[in-house]
């Protein structure tokens, strides 16, 4: 628990492996919804738990077909009170309108956020 008396600033890096667990890390590629929002619940947990200023996320999938169509960021953001949020889509596979699956990186604050912008770099190996 963080002290009440704090000076500065607390930030949570956390990577949710797309709503997954060790249990379903890879195989099957289509996570069953209650499953993804399960390992969602335990996020956010701990999340509140640890109660940072800022949280930032890797590996979030925005309405997936994989993942039963769940914007991770936004369930979070509800289940845990930060509502200052941003999402930036850096991989997508299928149409831009529907993919099949779709992620990047999230940031979750108990501030504002102003101008929160979103840059891709090319894919490479």
């Amino acid at each position: 628990m963080l002290s009440q008396n704090k000076v500065g600033l607390s930030i949570l890096s956390l990577n949710i492996m797309h709503g997954r667990n060790a249990d379903n890390s890879v195989f099957p590629i289509r996570t069953p919804k209650q499953t993804v929002l399960g390992n969602l619940d335990r996020i956010a947990d701990t999340v509140r738990n640890l109660d940072p200023d800022v949280v930032c996320l890797q590996e979030v999938d925005t309405n997936s077909l994989t993942n039963g169509d769940t914007d991770e960021c936004a369930y979070i953001a509800r289940k845990t009170g930060l509502i200052h949020s941003f999402t930036g889509r850096h991989y997508a596979i299928g149409p831009k309108s529907r993919p099949l699956w779709c992620f990047g990186t999230s940031i979750l604050s108990k501030f504002p956020l102003s101008d929160a912008q979103s840059f891709v770099f090319p894919f490479s190996f």
